[in-house]
């Protein structure tokens, strides 16, 4: 499953953290950073922030099947319950 179609079955006002993983990371690389995003806005797209957009598209066609569940310091209610989406960048 690819991260957009893990992000299409998310229901709306839920906290997203998609978390990629790059399998040829250079020397001294890291992976790239998170990306927290609030379901309803890649719901509706024309509401994702401008600086978030752009960013979460290069990781759209990435695998995406590890799922989990944390606790993070957002929203109305803290902590926040927020979906892992851990993306990975192809096969190796």
């Amino acid at each position: 499953m690819t991260l957009r179609e893990v992000l299409n079955l998310a229901d709306h006002e839920v906290w997203l953290r998609v978390r990629p993983h790059k399998h040829t990371l250079v020397a001294g690389e890291s992976d790239p950073e998170d990306i927290v995003v609030w379901s309803a806005d890649w719901i509706m797209q024309s509401f994702l922030p401008p600086e978030i957009g752009p960013e979460l598209e290069k990781y759209l066609d990435w695998d995406a099947d590890d799922l989990s569940i944390e606790f993070h310091p957002v929203g109305r209610e803290k902590p926040t319950p927020m979906l892992v989406i851990n993306a990975y960048e192809g096969k190796p």
